[in-house]
């Protein structure tokens, strides 16, 4: 654990070749980082758990990194996530985007097996935030999905029929409050 939360960093700290070669988690919440390079990314392989809230971010590394589980992103300035963030194979069981400036979620995050919590409240999301509408949403794994505070009516009314519900068998909690949903699906 490399715990970094609170010590008024602007900048991800530099550390010698190898150092964190084996590091599983890192705290790096309530900083002021702006940017977090892909070479830093490309150096924690092994990590598991990282926490970046409330930071300045605007993006996030496009380095996958294949042992993720827990990944927290909230209250941030973030507008766009790379999709190669996401791509497989990826472990990620939790991640909390609340509170940033997010339009849309990368194509790579519609169909991640592991994913079981989802929060990205309190963005600028609208209607088809994958590119595809909510059919192409299919994370089988998904309990609980947090989407209050968008402007995604139509999405949210499209997530809730029949044939867009099935990609999501293990949903048990669903939280779209103060969005644009003018009736629920019958």
């Amino acid at each position: 654990v490399w715990d970094l939360s609170s010590k008024g960093l602007i900048e991800f700290p530099s550390h010698p070749d190898g150092a964190l070669d084996n590091l599983r988690t890192v705290d790096l919440s309530d900083n002021d980082i702006c940017l977090i390079p892909d070479s830093v990314f490309a150096s924690l392989r092994t990590l598991t758990h990282i926490d970046v809230s409330r930071n300045s971010l605007a993006t996030l590394p496009a380095t996958p990194l294949p042992h993720l589980t827990t990944l927290v992103a909230a209250f941030n300035r973030i507008s766009e996530l790379p999709d190669a963030l996401f791509q497989s194979p990826c472990a990620l069981e939790h991640l909390r985007l609340e509170s940033n400036r997010l339009v849309s979620l990368p194509r790579s995050l519609r169909n991640l097996s592991t994913l079981a919590f989802l929060d990205v409240s309190s963005n600028v999301i609208s209607d088809d935030p994958c590119g595809q509408g909510p059919v192409g949403f299919c994370c089988p794994a998904l309990k609980c999905l947090f989407f209050g505070g968008n402007d995604a009516g139509a999405l949210l009314e499209g997530l809730l029929r029949e044939e867009s519900i099935r990609g999501l068998p293990s949903l048990t909690s669903l939280s779209f409050h103060v969005n644009n949903l003018r009736a629920l699906p019958l």
